[in-house]
């Protein structure tokens, strides 16, 4: 429903990126990347809200990923009900299945996680993403930073190299 705290701020930076930064934010303005991805996964999808909000704000494919397999459904059911379907599809449970894009593709990762889920899905995320691309990730409290950065330094994502927002 993106009522959610962490679901609330995904969806923020999700509209920053798509919409061209700051005015799509309460918060200070974000470096945001000119290019627009023409890719999106949404990783733990659960109602597919982050996937489909991606898609209502124009990008062209929308992958939904679920760890749960009971939760093929209610992405799938949630994207008809809002109209856009036609680009938004079911990609499995497994994450790791995912390979990086081919060039020109420019690809974003959604992943709104608890921090265990985090830590299992960062290396594959990354991956997924591309060269590129980026991630954005939601769902950690503040004192489980450290740990969501190792996951990344283990996935090959440095802090200082890369562009990281906060909010």
């Amino acid at each position: 429903t993106g009522s959610h705290q962490s679901t609330r701020m995904a969806l923020k930076l999700l509209a920053a990126r798509l919409c061209g930064g700051a005015a799509a934010l309460d918060a200070a303005p974000l470096e945001v990347p000119t290019e627009v991805p023409t890719e999106v996964i949404d990783v733990g999808s659960g109602s597919g809200v982050l996937g489909i909000a991606a898609a209502l704000l124009g990008v062209g494919r929308v992958d939904l990923v679920e760890l749960d397999p009971a939760g093929q459904g209610v992405g799938l059911a949630n994207a008809t009900a809002n109209g856009v379907a036609d680009r938004v599809r079911w990609a499995g449970t497994d994450v790791t299945l995912l390979d990086a894009p081919v060039d020109p593709t420019v690809r974003l990762v959604l992943a709104n996680l608890l921090i265990g889920e985090h830590e299992a899905v960062a290396p594959s995320a990354r991956k997924a993403a591309g060269k590129g691309g980026a991630v954005i990730v939601a769902g950690i409290l503040e004192h489980q930073e450290d740990r969501l950065l190792a996951a990344l330094a283990r996935a090959g994502v440095r802090a200082h190299d890369e562009h990281v927002d906060r909010l």
